[in-house]
């Protein structure tokens, strides 16, 4: 009776993590670096990361991957924010990513991205959408 009522609970609680989460995916929406893309699952109130990835290209085919270890803040609620941060072969890396809603849903945000990777630094537009 008691691993019925832990296994109950514990369904209750998967089952409500999934529909408080939010599916978003960005992009670079010019061609200041040859691609920037991060997906990412957060809770709702945008206070907890549950999965991250993305990728930086600065120059085509040199593709530098992002994970969950290189998020150093993050915020969902209303705007999107990030900052991520990675020590490369090449020297220090930091993507910092604001969007704010757009047009009357809450589902698309534009913004702004600055790459900045030793002396090199890269500002331009970025896109997301949000589910």
């Amino acid at each position: 009776m008691k691993r019925a009522v832990i296994a109950a609970l514990a369904s209750l609680a998967f089952s409500q993590a999934a529909v408080a989460s939010a599916n978003l995916d960005c992009s670079a929406q010019d061609k200041l670096v040859a691609k920037l893309e991060i997906e990412a699952l957060t809770s709702r109130d945008g206070k907890h990361l549950a999965s991250f990835k993305g990728v930086l290209e600065i120059e085509p085919g040199k593709a530098i991957e992002l994970s969950p270890a290189d998020v150093k803040s993050h915020h969902t609620e209303k705007n999107i924010s990030f900052v991520i941060a990675k020590h490369t072969a090449q020297g220090p890396l930091e993507i910092r990513i604001f969007a704010k809603p757009v047009g009357d849903g809450d589902l698309d945000y534009e913004g702004n991205y600055v790459v900045t990777a030793g002396k090199l630094k890269k500002t331009g537009k970025i896109a997301c959408q949000a589910g």
